[in-house]
């Protein structure tokens, strides 16, 4: 059974280089990491730091709260660009100052975008001893390249392919906010309430908040939610348990104590949207990395969770029943799933045959809740990461 993972740590790193001012003038990555600070979970820890020839704190590093993630957002719309390259590996040392000490927070997440490069001695040294400190502290580094050298994105991945981690390359700015997303539905895999495409979803008694996260066009019409009392939740509601945050191509609302009952949407589902629980159930998938190799056959352990602790309970397990699938970029197959003598299940894949983005679908059923899990990875060909 995985160990479940305690209240995650996460940290952004930003380039501020002239070389990434060219490729993003509009700055979209802003809007993009602001959704991001909208999804971590309150209790979480995050920072944020922006780079160029060095590292500069942007948000310190800290307990994620309501006061934090305001003074992110302001400060994220004040960021310029700054003179010089991007120096990746001094960026990484600044940020990870506490990589050597024990902490609690058994995953830290540290989310890079990145472009141009500046020249650092022994730089195939450096990188193969910050890869080695990455992996002694258990820290995951997730990587999203706009632009930028070949140089560049052969090191972002040598660092997430050795750590685990998701690297999404983007060929131009509209891409961020997606990257983005599938870097967070990876990394913190968030449980999901299923039936949001059919226009509806039921809250059950033990969700404690629901955030629902809308990728949308321009002119696609406002998002209103209906709870099962008729009440209507829009833009323009007042904003007592709610929190709303309106981006140049998302949505994001967050309400706390919903209603428990069926909910519908009476605007604005455009088939990109999703609702997101936090409560007393939560689920975990191990061993599924960001990145990962043709062959087989491979087993995913998954538990379940009650307030922080693993569900063991036989009658209960009993009760439940768990179904995946893995989606390909050709086809949908269905993955095998086992209950495990200790607890928890696991899903048993054949074969990883085809390249390209992939996602493994885990549905939980009870008798009074339902939990959606969709976790994206990419299966690349094998890399050599040249470590001297």
């Amino acid at each position: 059974m995985p160990v479940l993972a305690a209240t995650p740590d996460v940290r952004v790193l930003l380039d501020v280089s002239q070389h990434m001012a060219q490729a993003d003038p509009d700055n979209q990555r802003m809007a993009a990491l602001e959704m991001l600070l909208g999804l971590l979970p309150a209790g979480a820890h995050g920072g944020i730091w922006t780079y160029a020839a060095d590292a500069q704190p942007l948000v310190n590093h800290g307990r994620i709260t309501g006061l934090w993630r305001q003074t992110a957002v302001l400060k994220l719309q004040e960021v310029g660009a700054r003179s010089g390259g991007s120096n990746l590996s001094g960026a990484l040392r600044t940020a990870l100052w506490d990589a050597d000490q024990p902490s609690q927070r058994k995953r830290h997440l540290l989310v890079v975008t990145a472009a141009g490069a500046v020249e650092v001695p022994n730089e195939q040294e450096l990188l193969a001893s910050q890869l080695s400190m990455l992996k002694q502290a258990g820290i995951r580094l997730h990587a999203i390249g706009l632009g930028g050298s070949r140089a560049d994105r052969v090191r972002l991945k040598q660092l997430a392919l050795g750590t685990g981690g998701y690297f999404a390359e983007v060929a131009s700015p509209e891409g961020l906010v997606d990257a983005v997303v599938k870097v967070h539905d990876h990394a913190l895999q968030p449980a999901r309430l299923p039936g949001v495409e059919a226009g509806s979803f039921r809250v059950d008694a033990g969700v404690d908040e629901i955030t629902v996260l809308r990728l949308r066009n321009q002119d696609d019409p406002g998002l209103v939610l209906q709870d099962p009392l008729g009440t209507r939740f829009s833009r323009t509601s007042a904003r007592t348990r709610v929190r709303w945050h309106e981006g140049r191509r998302y949505d994001l609302l967050s309400l706390r104590a919903p209603t428990p009952g069926t909910w519908r949407f009476k605007a604005g589902n455009n088939g990109q949207t999703r609702v997101l629980a936090v409560g007393d159930l939560s689920l975990q998938l191990d061993g599924l990395t960001g990145m990962m190799f043709p062959g087989g056959p491979k087993r995913f352990p998954l538990a379940l969770s009650s307030r922080g602790g693993n569900v063991t309970d036989g009658d209960f397990l009993d009760l439940l029943h768990v179904s995946a699938e893995l989606e390909t970029p050709s086809a949908r197959e269905p993955l095998v799933v086992e209950r495990q003598p200790e607890g928890g299940f696991a899903l048993d894949l054949l074969k990883l045959a085809e390249s390209g983005d992939h996602v493994l679908r885990v549905v939980v059923r009870g008798p009074t809740f339902e939990r959606q899990l969709l976790v994206p990875f990419v299966v690349r060909n094998p890399v050599t990461l040249e470590i001297r």
